[in-house]
């Protein structure tokens, strides 16, 4: 994957009884690590609330427009139990969507570059907040879609964080993470935005545009066209044109969406860097790659 960083933002909301994970992590390593990268910067970030949460995401983004600064995100929050956000120290629940617009600023003020890492249980349902139709909130994320441990994520992202900075390299980092500590079974996934893109609207395309569910969609649309449809005629009518039309536009509306998500009319090197497909037999070949690991 291609990205550039040069902050990381430890951001901890655990309870007084918990293991800090995420400052044993900042004060053991990654803390040290600007003596061997001096153009890196480290933060650790300790918040108790939603309102703590959206002052530091404020502050992140003013650090990104003012000092240009690229971050990482790593997140020891405790997700929400059915994996509808982040649940902070107070009790309080930012809501997937809540943070999935702040990232999506954070994400677009670094030309597309925001990398996430959590530990967070059931923290990769936050790719739920990446639309089709919206900008990519961040570039990926590597974390599980399941419960996690405090001492299992101690030691994976050690092992990740000193990967990533000998390398510099997200993918080798992520493997690194996913051998160590061989005697607990690892369900952490690397998740680039882009091919989850390329799979989502792949899986668009073949559940929301069949005849049939292209039919049911002018169905459900004649209540709300306004039209005098009285007759089985006129309904028939509607319908055929409401499918016309509809596969006329779809290779627009796909552009249109790719443009959307991957920024393209900010950014238009994204094009290039991400290897945005124009048609839907590129995209097909795109899907068929995709291996989510």
């Amino acid at each position: 994957m291609n990205f550039r960083f040069n902050t990381i933002y430890v951001i901890e909301s655990l309870n007084d009884d918990e293991r800090k994970t995420g400052y044993e992590m900042w004060h053991d390593q990654l803390q040290y690590m600007p003596f061997k990268h001096p153009e890196l910067e480290v933060h650790y970030k300790p918040i108790e609330s939603l309102s703590g949460w959206d002052d530091l995401m404020n502050e992140i983004l003013n650090d990104v427009h003012v000092n240009g600064n690229i971050p990482i995100l790593h997140l020891e929050i405790h997700g929400e139990k059915n994996g509808k956000g982040l649940v902070f120290k107070n009790g309080q629940l930012a809501s997937i969507e809540h943070v999935g617009t702040q990232f999506r600023a954070i994400n677009r003020a670094t030309a597309c570059n925001l990398m996430l890492t959590l530990g967070v249980c059931k923290g990769l349902y936050l790719l739920f907040n990446m639309h089709l139709d919206k900008p990519m909130p961040f570039i990926g994320a590597v974390g599980s879609f399941d419960d996690l441990y405090s001492g299992d994520i101690v030691i994976r992202y050690t092992d990740f964080y000193e990967t990533l900075f000998d390398t510099f390299d997200v993918s080798k980092a992520y493997i690194r993470l996913t051998n160590c500590n061989t005697g607990f079974p690892s369900t952490y996934r690397f998740i680039p935005a882009d091919e989850l893109y390329y799979k989502n609207y792949q899986g668009y395309l073949n559940k929301q545009c069949t005849p049939e569910a292209l039919r049911q969609r002018a169905i459900d649309s004649m209540p709300l066209s306004g039209l005098p449809l009285i007759n089985r005629q006129q309904k028939r009518k509607f319908i055929r044109d409401f499918v016309e039309i509809e596969r006329k536009n779809r290779l627009d509306y796909f552009r249109e969406h790719s443009s959307i998500f991957f920024m393209l009319q900010e950014f238009p090197e994204n094009r290039e860097r991400f290897d945005v497909p124009n048609n839907f037999s590129k995209l097909q070949k795109k899907y068929q790659n995709v291996v989510f690991v």
